[in-house]
């Protein structure tokens, strides 16, 4: 997975010029303020900040969001989104996942309160061969402070959420899900405390009577427990300036995540019977391979299968964490 080409050049002219070192300080203390279980109010505070998340938190939020947007595609290609919210859009990078995704948008908005990034997001917008980026509505718009959700076919509200208090979350999710026409697309970091707080979205969801697309194929009682989380990982590829800022080896990071997707109506490719969601890497042996689903009934299952079950073992073959079988 890379950045479209306009925007990884977009990307390239606004970091050019600026010192390596303290991109690189930047990019260190972006990466800790990330991982911390509390709500991050100020987790961008300089402009120097908004250079250290283009160059390496941005391709690897729209990695994720391009892979979750994909299997919203995948379980509900009827879909056909015409208009999209993106709540806390920081530089918009939810807009150009969804773009690439979905050909029937008409309308992107994005609600975010610093105004510098929405500069930014604009500039960076301004750089796309797609009218439909261009054109982006942009309002600046404090989440905490927010009245009224504007309505949309999607809302999507990517690593937004876990940066506010406990109960401005559940009364941002509530507008939201209000405003979601058919769906609302919720991530947030695949770490324990990023899981927990999808975990108890889930609930709030399911007691609202929405329908659970992904990742759940249930909308039991979540089977995971004690020490283990619901997450998955998409791999994406580093520029040079990338893996200098890191000081990263590898020309590809994998990036962990936890997400949930509900709708307003479950659509028919979903209500298919599916046999459960893989979680973590399935272990490919010699003539058979080992996974752990999360299944249809609720419970986590070990699953083996061999050459001897014929098709499904030549289809399991090529099927990854996070894929249904």
């Amino acid at each position: 997975m890379t950045l479209p080409t306009n925007l990884q050049r977009a990307i390239d002219s606004e970091l050019s010029g600026m010192s390596q070192n303290m991109l690189a300080d930047a990019v260190d203390g972006l990466s800790k303020r990330y991982r911390e279980p509390r709500a991050q109010r100020h987790y961008m505070a300089s402009n120097i900040d908004r250079s250290a998340y283009i160059a390496c938190r941005m391709p690897a939020t729209y990695a994720v969001i391009c892979g979750v947007l994909a299997e919203i595609q995948n379980l509900y290609p009827e879909i056909d989104p015409k208009t999209l919210v993106d709540l806390g859009s920081g530089p918009g990078t939810a807009l150009w996942a969804a773009v690439e995704t979905f050909t029937s948008l008409e309308k992107l908005t994005a609600l975010e309160g610093d105004a510098q990034l929405i500069d930014l997001g604009k500039r960076l917008g301004s750089s796309a061969e797609e009218q439909i980026l261009k054109d982006a509505e942009w309002k600046h718009q404090d989440l905490c402070q927010l009245v009224n959700c504007p309505s949309a076919d999607i809302v999507i509200a990517s690593y937004a959420l876990g940066e506010l208090s406990s109960e401005m979350q559940l009364k941002l999710l509530a507008q939201a899900w209000q405003s979601a026409g058919k769906a609302l697309v919720l991530i947030e970091p695949g770490t324990p405390a990023g899981f927990k707080r999808i975990l108890d979205w889930r609930s709030w969801l399911i007691e609202a009577k929405a329908n659970i697309l992904a990742p759940c194929p249930h909308e039991k009682v979540c089977p995971m427990s004690g020490s283990d989380w619901c997450h998955f990982s998409k791999r994406l590829s580093r520029t040079s300036l990338h893996r200098q800022l890191k000081s990263a080896a590898l020309g590809h990071e994998d990036e962990k995540y936890s997400y949930i997707v509900a709708v307003k109506q479950m659509p028919q490719v979903a209500l298919q019977a599916t046999r459960g969601r893989i979680l973590r890497h399935p272990q490919k042996h010699s003539g058979h391979l080992e996974m752990t689903l999360c299944s249809i009934d609720g419970t986590l299952e070990k699953k083996v299968i061999s050459r001897r079950d014929g098709d499904l073992y030549k289809k399991a073959r090529k099927l990854e964490w996070g894929d249904l079988i």
